[in-house]
């Protein structure tokens, strides 16, 4: 059964525009970008400022810039002494 067939043609439109769907980079995997977005989105929501321009949900805003490498993972070494 298709339930968008009852739906008005403009109606569907606006809808669908409204949608964001924003595609992970190539060679990050899914866990580590919903990490990081939701590391950023918190930094955000805290007041850190946005690295991208436009106006979008501060989720949307964190996955644009995982996605888009303004926000990257760091990988520190630990020392013998951190290990311990």
């Amino acid at each position: 059964m298709n339930f968008n067939a009852s739906l008005d043609a403009r109606v569907w439109c606006r809808f669908t525009e409204r949608l964001t769907v924003v595609l992970r980079p190539d060679g990050m995997g899914r866990f580590e970008f919903v990490v990081l977005a939701t590391l950023r989105a918190s930094q955000l929501t805290r007041g850190c400022l946005s690295r991208i321009d436009g106006v979008h949900l501060r989720a949307v805003t964190a996955q644009l810039e995982v996605a888009g490498g303004h926000v990257v993972r760091v990988v520190t070494a630990l020392s013998p002494d951190d290990a311990k």
